[in-house]
């Protein structure tokens, strides 16, 4: 199956091997990490480790009025944190924690315990696959460190920082955008827009990033803690190792449930 001819951008069916699915297309999968992060030189004590906090439906009229015609709802409304670091002071002053590291300190045997902590800390998994145990060791150590947490289901301003550098050290500098539904699909001149720029132009639904000519692709789907990077060429693995994007590549048994392999 070519994604782009069908416009499937991640397979459907999570226990399809990433290499299977992309196969026609893509002989590489590479499974991006997103990051853990924390600040330089600064007061951490003022900041959320919660990117979003829950809020009343009042509070939600009085910041958007697209809610001032909703009735009362059970529904939880979540907002973004305003004191959660902004998208400048990651970008100046915010420096990697590898998953190794998170990983040691917290005490966990493996990624796949690292990520099934994740998961469980956002209620993504039935009680079957639920790791309260892990998701405790992991907090403790985040917080007792003030390490940030990634989040899930969207690009961070580290990894899309990334993402635009490798475009441009390719020189694939017309970039198309998609968003989760399909329903929205920009066309973007790299040339034309600084970094800062660019992550800008990335909402928390815009799923797929690829070169107008389809040799790079990076994918993702919701509740996730990491992406895809998906092509062929041998320059674009250079640059894969270039940016320095922490993670591993896919084996023809990978899958998105890879946590579970």
């Amino acid at each position: 199956m070519d994604p782009f001819k069908e416009q499937k951008f991640y397979p459907q069916d999570h226990d399809q091997p990433f290499l299977e699915y992309f196969g026609s297309v893509f002989n590489t999968v590479y499974i991006g990490l997103f990051p853990f992060f924390t600040i330089r030189d600064k007061d951490c004590e003022k900041y959320d480790f919660n990117k979003s906090v829950e809020i009343t439906l009042e509070q939600a009229r009085k910041q958007d009025r697209n809610f001032e015609k909703l009735k009362a709802t059970n529904a939880t409304i979540y907002s973004r944190n305003v004191n959660y670091p902004t998208n400048e002071e990651i970008l100046e002053q915010g420096t990697i924690v590898s998953w190794l590291d998170v990983k040691n300190g917290a005490g966990l045997a493996s990624n796949s315990d690292l990520y099934k902590g994740l998961k469980t800390s956002i209620g993504a998994y039935n009680k079957d696959y639920s790791r309260p145990d892990l998701a405790k060791k992991l907090e403790q150590f985040t917080k007792k460190t003030q390490v940030w947490a990634p989040a899930e289901g969207q690009y961070d301003v580290i990894t899309l920082r990334k993402i635009y550098n490798s475009f441009i050290l390719l020189g694939k500098r017309h970039i198309i955008v998609e968003d989760e539904f399909l329903e929205s699909r920009k066309e973007l001149m790299l040339g034309e827009l600084t970094p800062e720029e660019f992550i800008e132009e990335i909402s928390g639904k815009d799923y797929y990033i690829y070169s107008a000519d389809q040799s790079l692709l990076f994918s993702l789907d919701w509740d996730s803690f990491f992406f895809i990077i998906c092509y062929s060429s041998p320059s674009v693995e250079q640059v894969v190792e270039k940016q320095d994007f922490e993670g591993f590549f896919a084996n023809f048994n990978t899958t998105h449930n890879w946590e579970h392999g």
